[in-house]
């Protein structure tokens, strides 16, 4: 490959943009960075989300993964994916936060429309072999949805998900984003679907109030804030959000997540 730039750097991985050849159809190829390359486990995780990605092929909404690259030296491996030709939609609330205010109604409502549709989506998704793969992205914030045009919404980065194909230990709890996860897996506790619509909950909440759920501080600040168990209301931050839309965003948020919405499928049509 022709090296063009960096696109980032996670906690595990590197991405990057790249040409096969000159002048070629620019495409993103994703490694894990030299010190995790070493050891089997993360390769393997790595792997798993090519393989999950790949089996998401028809939900649209997913970004696309052409190749999962196993050679021989297994450290490296590395994933290569379509160039999203957009911005993340923590760059677009950045903008926004600048200008001291919260996003449309109409427009987050959209946003987490589609961001629905594709977790319904992939909550239902199957293995090859047709059994459910029970499938958690368990990272859904603002980097990891892309805007590219007017309506399209790809969500990316399936490297902490969980599911039962392929076979892997589950993530660790520590893996992922602290600011937007639910507090079952804050605590570390197993998680299934209504962890991501807590995400989705949070994700909302920050766009409709301009406002982070947890406000600012490190890792183990907003962690501690999460043990608290606070339920969050929309209409102290945001007074003008209308009634119907904060209540919908006050359930995806519930601390219990046997009180949020049964799944995506429920919130997308409570969002509808």
């Amino acid at each position: 490959y022709r090296f063009v730039r960096e696109l980032g750097v996670g906690g595990m991985a590197q991405v990057l943009l790249v040409e096969p050849e000159p002048g070629g159809q620019q495409v993103v190829v994703k490694r894990l960075l030299p010190q995790l390359a070493e050891h089997p486990d993360y390769v393997d995780q790595l792997l798993a989300e090519g393989r999950r990605m790949q089996q998401l092929a028809a939900v649209r909404g997913v970004v696309d993964v052409l190749a999962v690259v196993e050679p021989e030296d297994r450290s490296r491996s590395h994933l290569i994916m379509e160039f999203v030709r957009g911005h993340s939609l923590a760059r677009f609330h950045d903008r926004v936060m600048a200008g001291e205010m919260s996003c449309p109604v109409d427009l987050a409502l959209g946003v987490a429309i589609k961001l629905c549709e594709t977790l319904d989506a992939v909550h239902r998704a199957d293995d090859p072999d047709g059994q459910p793969m029970d499938l958690v992205h368990r990272d859904i914030c603002p980097a990891n949805l892309l805007i590219e045009g007017d309506d399209r919404l790809v969500l990316i980065d399936f490297g902490v998900a969980s599911g039962n194909w392929p076979a892997l230990p589950p993530p660790k709890p520590d893996q992922g984003r602290v600011a937007y996860m639910a507090p079952e897996q804050a605590k570390g506790y197993e998680v299934d679907g209504r962890a991501d619509l807590f995400s989705v909950g949070v994700v909302l909440f920050k766009l409709l109030t301009g406002s982070r759920l947890y406000g600012t501080g490190d890792r183990l600040a907003v962690l501690a804030r999460i043990m608290d168990g606070e339920e969050h209301r929309v209409h102290d931050r945001a007074p003008d959000c209308p009634p119907d839309v904060a209540e919908v965003v006050e359930r995806a948020l519930a601390t219990d997540r046997e009180d949020r919405h049964f799944d995506a499928g429920e919130l997308l049509m409570e969002l509808s």
